[in-house]
Order: C-alpha cells, then sequence, then structure tokens
C-alpha cells in the first residue's frame, strides 16, 4: 500500500513523492522506517524543483538563489541514491548491470 504524502509538505514535494513513492513500494524497497529518509528526499527535491520555477521566471540569475538550487539538487540526489532511486542503486549488487525498469 501507498502510503500518503504528508500534509505539509509543499506542492512541488508532494508531487516528488507521488512520483517516487509508489515506484519504491512496488519494488519493495520503502518500508516504514524509510519514511523520513523519503520525507527529507521529496523536501530537497521539491525545493530544488520550486527555485528552478522561481529562477527561470526571473530576468536576471540570481546568484545566492542558484547556490541553494544547487544545495537542494545534489542533497536530492545524495536522499534519493540511498532510498534506491538512481539506476546504480536500484538494483542488487549482481544485477547492477542493467539499469531499472522506470515506469
Amino acid at each position: 500500500m501507498v502510503p500518503p504524502a504528508p500534509a505539509w509538505l509543499s506542492r512541488w514535494a508532494k508531487a516528488e513523492w507521488k512520483r517516487a513513492v509508489p515506484e519504491l513500494v512496488q519494488r519493495g524497497i520503502l518500508t516504514r522506517a524509510d519514511l523520513g529518509a523519503m520525507e527529507s528526499y521529496c523536501v530537497a527535491a521539491g525545493s530544488a524543483r520550486q527555485i528552478t520555477e522561481a529562477m527561470a521566471a526571473m530576468l536576471l540569475p540570481d546568484l545566492k538563489m542558484g547556490g541553494l538550487q544547487i544545495r537542494y539538487a545534489t542533497l536530492a540526489r545524495q536522499l534519493g541514491a540511498e532510498l534506491g532511486l538512481s539506476p546504480v542503486t536500484c538494483q542488487p549488487i549482481e544485477d547492477r548491470g542493467r539499469l531499472c525498469r522506470r515506469g
């Protein structure tokens, strides 16, 4: 069963939850113990997306926002890898020569 996104997540973080959680549940990777890490991943990925959208609407780039976007994107990549969301980490070690099935 796919747990619902926490109500306190931003709309960007909820969108990431709805995208990633069903896949992890289907693969049997996500457990109740992982939900805190999943929330952190979704906050980081959602924040990176939110900042990217805000910066796209600006006439001139904001370097501070750009630095923050990079930090959130890096954190999301790291947390996502720990949760099994990268092509390398989503397979058992013996199967890592193949890419994950993305649906």
